[in-house]
């Protein structure tokens, strides 16, 4: 033993740890200071030189250099994260305002007189923030993603002629202009210009009736629309519209832009009850959740939408669940396998001799002024449920299980049969496969397939 020497494997591995703290060290420090916290690096750095250039121990000495340049490298790597963000891959923070929002000051320098003037650049963005449209058409609130817009409207709803009202980002322009009366009996096209007239976006924006399938195949798959970078789950209903799952692949794609499709929690698999199922899986999420107090990332899918920019600081917001269900659910059914990881971890510690679980449910709720969705803070405990169908002896197996879930009334809850069949009530559907996995727990590896799942519901005059 008097001749290995472990130095260079210390130096190894505890290079591979600072660098991996960096990473989200980077992410975090741009997101909060942009890139004028560049200078702390760069003092960082020095220090790190100048304790390498004097301290006794080589050892210690050469984990000062790794620091220092380490250091060195983030000055960098917060200019590439910054446009990183202005592509999209990451989240903006709304509280502050980026290079490409505003001009650095200008010098104007006449005889004897020098003077600064600060302009305003013209915005960079082109986005739809909000949609309204007049008269008791909608039944819900409209859905806006980047590259659309969709309108569940009532099913007497004239669409030949509507006119829908846009907010914009500041300064944008959008063609044809908002207000303007269209037939929305098929996709009408808008295109958004940014103030600086460089960029522009084609939004497709149509009307749906119906809001929710009973019944999910999981046979339909698109590729994320920017950068295909993940699978997105969707369902054609009986009328030919498409409806598409959430998931939180879109917030995991913020913890490594360099994932491949089977890399994410949600997708795809060959495998299923009849021809193909989705198929969830925990991950860890890396330094990166970590750091966010977001360790793991259950793989999930549910009937609503992932809003991506509230998945940070705390992702729970970023799960809007429902969508409008003109009939009242009795039964939730359908087929699911089940795997848990070896290890389950909470708060990022491993709690020993606990085995990670799975979780179905479905929740029914009303609508209101106040609330039109649900999110991962009040799905099971908001005033507004109304009925609660949840799994309860899920179990490890390899074999394809059925399930067969009543959903049960909620205390006191009433179902008003007018404001159901006017769209005032909405269902959203639920899988992961970590049963604790709203709160980030759960264990790496555990894997959900699901098939085969249907809705049962009472005829509305019962």
């Amino acid at each position: 033993m008097e001749f290995l020497h472990f130095d260079g494997l210390l130096i190894g591995m505890a290079t591979f740890l600072i660098i991996g703290l960096f990473h989200p060290v980077v992410v975090k420090a741009e997101y909060y200071w942009g890139t004028r916290c560049w200078w702390l690096f760069l003092l960082l750095g020095i220090g790190g030189v100048a304790a390498s250039l004097f301290v006794d121990s080589l050892l210690l000495s050469a984990l000062c250099g790794v620091f220092a340049f380490s250091s060195f490298w983030t000055i960098k790597e917060l200019f590439e994260q910054e446009e990183r963000v202005h592509k999209g891959w990451f989240p903006r923070n709304p509280k502050r305002r980026y290079p490409w929002d505003q001009m650095a000051c200008g010098l104007l320098c006449l005889w004897g007189l020098s003077g600064c003037i600060r302009a305003e650049a013209p915005n960079a963005e082109a986005d739809i923030l909000t949609c309204v449209v007049p008269g008791e058409v909608l039944k819900a609130e409209p859905e806006i993603t980047n590259e659309s817009v969709t309108l569940t409207v009532r099913a007497d709803a004239n669409i030949t002629k509507l006119a829908p009202q846009f907010t914009l980002t500041e300064g944008a322009t959008i063609s044809p202009e908002s207000g303007t009366t269209r037939d929305f009996s098929t996709p009408q096209t808008y295109v958004v210009t940014s103030e600086d007239r460089q960029w522009s976006k084609t939004y497709q924006v149509r009307c749906i009736v119906s809001g929710i399938s009973t019944e999910y195949h999981f046979e339909q798959i698109a590729m994320e629309p920017t950068n295909g970078r993940y699978q997105i789950f969707y369902d054609i209903l009986s009328n030919g519209d498409s409806i598409s799952w959430a998931s939180g692949n879109a917030g995991f794609a913020l913890t490594n832009i360099n994932l491949g499709v089977y890399d994410y929690p949600t997708m795809q698999d060959e495998n299923g009850y009849k021809g193909k199922c989705a198929k969830l899986v925990t991950r860890s999420t890396g330094d990166f959740g970590s750091m966010l107090n977001m360790p793991m990332a259950a793989g999930n899918l549910f009937i609503g939408t992932f809003d991506v920019l509230s998945a940070i600081p705390d992702g729970r917001r970023a799960s809007k669940m429902g969508r409008p269900f003109e009939s009242v659910p009795t039964y939730l059914s359908g087929y699911y396998k089940y795997k848990a990881g070896d290890k389950f971890m909470a708060g990022g510690e491993e709690v020993k001799g606990k085995r990670d679980q799975c979780n179905v449910y479905a929740i029914f709720f009303e609508t209101d002024d106040e609330v039109k969705y649900l999110d991962g803070f009040n799905f099971m405990t908001s005033p507004n449920l109304v009925s609660i169908a949840q799994i309860s002896d899920q179990k490890e197996t390899d074999e394809w299980t059925h399930f067969y879930i009543p959903f049960v009334m909620q205390p006191g809850k009433v179902i008003d049969k007018e404001k159901l069949a006017q769209g005032g009530y909405q269902l959203s559907i639920v899988f992961s496969s970590s049963i604790e996995g709203d709160v980030f727990n759960g264990a790496e590896g555990s894997t959900l397939w699901i098939d085969e799942v249907e809705i049962i519901h009472a005829d509305n005059n019962d």
